[in-house]
């Protein structure tokens, strides 16, 4: 998979409960060519990790153990944070806004579509993400 170098340096946050899909992910995304890639298998770890320093994006599993990833997508998105969910969650579950750049890939994904993805969100600039007003969530 060829590297995403026409960009600045970018780190990701991984947000998986799956080891697997985690691993493989966390591989293709310093591929890639993440500098950095922080992994959380709960919506409160992954708070927790951004805190301090927000990602450039973030890969987001929309179910993330008994929870939905929701407040964490609101607050990548309040924080200009471009977002991925890859999720096998089906459409009617996600709620996405109409204001905010968020992609949406169904599991499993093929790594050259994820690359694709991340590409995009890459090349557009914090204010095409960022929700100031508005939330989402699963009803």
């Amino acid at each position: 998979m060829p590297r995403i170098d026409d960009v600045a340096p970018w780190t990701a946050l991984l947000v998986e409960d799956e080891a697997l899909i985690a691993a493989s992910t966390e591989a293709l995304l310093f591929e890639l060519g993440a500098t950095e890639v922080r992994w959380a298998t709960t919506v409160e770890e992954a708070e927790r990790q951004i805190e301090t320093e927000a990602p450039t994006i973030a890969v987001v599993d929309w179910f993330v153990g008994r929870r939905t990833a929701e407040p964490l997508v609101n607050r990548l998105a309040d924080q200009g944070v471009g977002i991925l969910l890859l999720t096998g969650a089906s459409p009617e579950d996600i709620v996405r806004p109409a204001d905010a750049e968020i992609l949406v890939l169904g599991k499993p994904a093929r790594d050259a579509a994820v690359a694709e993805a991340i590409r995009r969100l890459l090349r557009r600039g914090p204010e095409d993400f960022a929700v100031t007003d508005r939330r989402w969530r699963a009803e």
